[in-house]
């Protein structure tokens, strides 16, 4: 037991806490009221996921755990949860399982909660090394770790599915939360990125907890769409005894859609990221994310490129086709997002694998219909209903070049990069150079300049970012630039030849 316990302003929650020992937290008091800020702000974040969650969105609130923790109040433990062999933000517990007739059991629960999230603690990582053990640390770990937990709190009130599927959604659900409730708290951008480098490994049908937290994200889209409500039919669904795809997909059912058709609205969310973030539209922060990464890339080859694959339940696959720029088109990569709609695989828990074929011609054949604007035809098959596409043709606009391009490290000495329209020479930009999958292989921010290269040349600004010695260890290839200011980015590619 924890020495010191407040209650919540709300009357609540009860928070439990030590100042001595190896949970104690910070005895700092600036207010003066005999209690540590630490200990108060808890109880402050714990008393706004309640706000939001209970009293304006409408959720359950969880049940009482009887006199368990000295009273009826729900109970909130700060404890050093950042130092060990594993380290968690927190963690909500069971207490009793609620007597009644539930097709899912129902439980009262209780949070533990780290006592600082220290930059200090560290646990054991994969390799058996030590290293820090949390992303976002100090009052903002806290704000979300309550978001977190105490949704997980509400999910024990509609019912926990003893089923692996649960715990996908329990997770996207509740880092959706976090987002929610703290949209300038960026802890998720940690599972964004593991996501978008290697999105082969987190098939959205997959319920496996990892998988969830990953794609939290779709709480984004889904909020854009329908508010709050999608989410809380869900949980609705969940306690009149419904698994847990199911019972989203027939949340979207009672707005006229489906958990199928909302996969493949969803996918240019996924697709507009990184470098190919459009200002304004898509997730709020899809620039600082990385570009989704591409399954398979391929130089065209005429009279035809054909990619062919497997693709899981829920899965999103980027296939990208590299084209010649001939006098023809403007576009010089052929995109497509794959996703698999297999819902019953998702609700019975395998892993729905489906087949599909793309095909890109030069020529018109059977089945093929020609891209608009372009020399190009195409054509996909895959099992109907299973598997659907949709389609990106990017161009890389004539005035986005860098110069020189190829870019010649051994004897060319510096690489000039277009700045965004209105840069001022001296202005600070951003500039990041990704290789072909999207990953981020160099970055600084640097001050653009003006650049002779540039001069007489009427479709160009005359600033520009000159890069010297800094990419001359970059391997020989294709790469991208985003070169980006306040107001907006210029993006392009370019060569190294070694």
């Amino acid at each position: 037991a924890l020495a010191y316990s407040l209650r919540s302003p709300s009357g609540f929650f009860r928070v439990h806490y030590d100042l001595s020992g190896e949970n104690a937290i910070d005895s700092v008091d600036k207010d003066a009221n005999g209690v540590p800020d630490y200990a108060d702000s808890a109880a402050i974040f714990f008393d706004r996921a309640y706000e939001v969650y209970v009293n304006q969105i409408g959720y359950k609130k969880p049940y009482s755990d009887g006199t368990k923790g000295g009273d009826s109040l729900y109970d909130v433990y700060l404890m050093d949860l950042g130092n060990g062999d594993v380290a968690i933000y927190g963690a909500t517990l069971e207490s009793d399982r609620v007597p009644g007739d539930f097709v899912f059991p129902r439980y009262s629960s209780y949070i533990i909660v780290d006592n600082n999230f220290s930059p200090l603690d560290s646990a054991l990582n994969s390799r058996g090394e030590r290293e820090r053990s949390y992303y976002t640390t100090g009052y903002d770990a806290l704000k979300i770790t309550a978001a977190h937990e105490f949704f997980h709190a509400i999910q024990f009130c509609y019912g926990k599915e003893e089923l692996p599927q649960t715990s996908a959604i329990n997770e996207m659900t509740s880092v959706w939360m976090e987002y929610r409730l703290y949209p300038n708290v960026k802890d998720y951008w940690q599972y964004v990125r593991s996501l978008f480098l290697r999105p082969e490994k987190y098939p959205f049908g997959d319920g496996r907890p990892d998988n969830g937290y990953r794609w939290g994200i779709f709480g984004q889209y889904v909020y854009f769409k329908y508010g709050d409500e999608i989410f809380l039919k869900l949980w609705e669904n969940v306690g009149e005894g419904e698994t847990a795809y199911k019972a989203l997909n027939d949340a979207f059912k009672a707005k006229g859609s489906s958990l199928s058709k909302e996969w493949i609205d969803f996918l240019p969310w996924l697709y507009y990221t990184g470098y190919r973030a459009i200002n304004g539209k898509y997730f709020a922060d899809a620039r600082f994310f990385p570009a989704f990464a591409a399954k398979e890339i391929r130089s065209y080859v005429s009279p035809a490129t054909i990619f062919e694959g497997l693709s899981r339940s829920f899965e999103a696959i980027l296939l990208r086709c590299a084209v010649p720029r001939d006098g023809k088109s403007s576009v010089d990569t052929l995109d497509a997002m794959i996703g698999n709609v297999d819902l019953n695989a998702a609700i019975a828990q395998y892993a729905g694998t489906k087949p599909y074929s793309l095909i890109y011609s030069d020529s018109p054949t059977e089945n093929c219909r020609e891209i608009s604007g372009t020399p190009y035809y195409c054509a996909f098959k895959a099992s109907k209903g299973a598997v659907e596409k949709k389609f990106f043709f990017t161009e890389t606009s004539a005035r986005d070049f860098a110069y020189p391009n190829p870019f010649f490290p051994l004897k060319d000495e510096k690489i000039n990069l277009p700045v965004p329209k209105g840069t001022a020479s001296g202005e600070t930009v951003s500039v990041k150079i990704l290789n072909s999958a999207g990953e981020i292989v160099w970055e600084k921010k640097t001050k653009a300049t003006l650049s002779s290269a540039f001069r007489g040349e009427p479709k160009l600004d005359k600033s520009a970012v000159v890069l010297a010695g800094e990419i001359k260890n970059l391997s020989q290839g294709v790469y991208i630039y985003v070169v980006e200011s306040d107001k907006s980015a210029r993006v392009g590619k370019f060569a190294i030849r070694k």
